[in-house]
């Protein structure tokens, strides 16, 4: 485990008027206009950063400091536009994201062609491509660099500098330098920012009032708390099934998927990235999704890098994936079946990558012994061998259980239960592993009875 994984999870105090409210909170941000970048990595993941004699000022070489570095995934550092993905002669297959004022990322030798492609808008810690070594390269490895206004400049990663600063042959800046790939730092990913509908790179969680319909956003700190709540939605009592579709559109922003609970319809409602909807949202997708009990979305289950809709069959109890396409519908008409007899279960829910393999996972909870069960996905639409393992035993006292990735900020996705008869919220932080940390599952929230959807 990781040291960030490691850290002690903070007291808060939740002050509940009418609506459940928390203490403000305000992470380290980045000095000036530079986007809040992550490293390109999913969260908890560890990467070695370094330079070499001659290397261009402030290039970064980056190398897993366990397992294999070949084929794994890269992430978008930060929100923004494609504008390049493809081939070079000496760069191989690599993208290059623009960003807000005039910034740019850069990801060079990607083992095949990237997962996204020019003019595509893509949002932070959406999968761009796998590592490799095309083009001149010596060995696996992201090459890796933030320009401002084309100039290339020293890269910040969660609101820190990198240390990379100049080549090594003049060592100026924090390097150690003997030899090839060799630098100053080891980080840890925490690009897993969870759910975020505000726009403020935080998770939230969002709640239908049972009696009013109304739909509030309790805008995550961060750090496992709340900061307040709003209304997003009025009236959204003609919904059965309300599911945070994470960003299906692939415009940036985070989207609400609605089941009408009486034509069975699915309808879109894209965020709009300030904890709003676009004008003009609210369109059908899918007309009669009557069949199925069970909706869920876990993001990227494919491994295409677009957001894909779950969804169990009442009858069968076989549980279908349908691919989204990346412009706010689906691949193609039918869905396909990965796995089959899942009734045995009461509540299915993605947290995202819980094991910290790259790749996105399912969590069950058993309707007889109450155990958490968990189905470790294959980044390829389906699941790993020997899978759907226990992973925590007798949650029977939670009448909901959902995630919206790393709630805690410790880049590692988490679980937010209510219990059944306090109606008390408790977070349960994932261990990036297959369990969950010591001594987590404290209260983050009192008295959540008037809400009938969580999510």
């Amino acid at each position: 485990m990781n040291s960030l994984s490691r850290r002690l999870v903070q007291t808060l105090t939740v002050i509940l008027i009418m609506i459940p409210v928390a203490v403000l909170s305000n992470p380290a941000q980045a000095s000036g206009s530079r986007p809040f970048f992550q490293l390109p990595f999913p969260c908890g993941e560890s990467w070695h950063l370094a330079t070499y004699n001659n290397h261009d000022d402030y290039d970064i070489d980056l190398t897993a400091n366990t397992g294999r570095t070949s084929g794994r995934l890269i992430l978008a550092s930060y929100g923004g536009t494609v504008s390049f993905a493809g081939w070079g002669a000496s760069s191989g297959w690599h993208v290059r994201l623009n960003h807000p004022g005039g910034w740019s990322t850069l990801y060079l030798h990607m083992i095949e062609p990237p997962s996204v492609s020019t003019g595509q808008t893509v949002s932070l810690g959406q999968r761009i491509g796998r590592v490799g070594s095309t083009g001149d390269s010596s060995g696996p490895h992201l090459h890796y660099e933030q320009l401002h206004n084309g100039t290339k400049v020293e890269s910040w990663f969660n609101g820190s500098p990198s240390g990379i600063t100049s080549d090594g042959s003049r060592h100026t800046g924090p390097l150690h330098v003997s030899g090839a790939q060799t630098g100053p730092v080891d980080l840890a990913s925490r690009n897993c920012f969870g759910r975020d509908f505000s726009g403020d790179q935080r998770a939230d969680v969002l709640a239908r009032h049972s009696s009013s319909g109304v739909v509030h956003m309790y805008q995550g700190n961060g750090i496992g708390g709340f900061l307040y709540g709003s209304v997003v939605g009025n009236d959204w009592s003609g919904f059965d099934v309300l599911v945070s579709a994470w960003d299906f559109d692939s415009d940036g922003d985070n989207d609400i998927i609605a089941r009408n609970k009486t034509t069975k319809d699915l309808h879109l409602y894209r965020g709009d990235g300030t904890g709003g909807f676009q004008t003009g949202t609210s369109r059908v997708i899918r007309n009669n999704w009557s069949e199925f009990d069970t909706i869920f979305s876990v993001r990227d289950f494919s491994g295409d890098g677009k957001s894909d809709l779950l969804a169990r069959n009442s009858s069968t109890g076989d549980l279908h994936m349908y691919r989204g396409n990346g412009a706010g519908g689906f691949r193609t008409s039918k869905g396909r079946v990965i796995g089959t007899n899942w009734s045995a279960f009461d509540i299915i829910l993605s947290p995202g990558d819980f094991d910290s393999d790259g790749d996105n996972d399912i969590i069950a909870r058993n309707r007889t012994t109450k155990d958490l069960h968990l189905y470790r996905g294959d980044g390829a639409g389906g699941f790993q061998s020997g899978t759907g393992g226990v992973i925590s035993s007798n949650w029977s006292v939670f009448d909901s259980i959902f995630s919206v990735g790393d709630f805690s900020g410790d880049g590692l996705p988490d679980l937010i239960a209510r219990h059944a008869t306090t109606r008390d919220l408790h977070l349960y932080q994932g261990d990036g592993l297959v369990g969950f940390l010591a001594g987590s599952g404290g209260v983050i929230g009192h008295d959540w009875s008037a809400f009938d959807q969580l999510f």
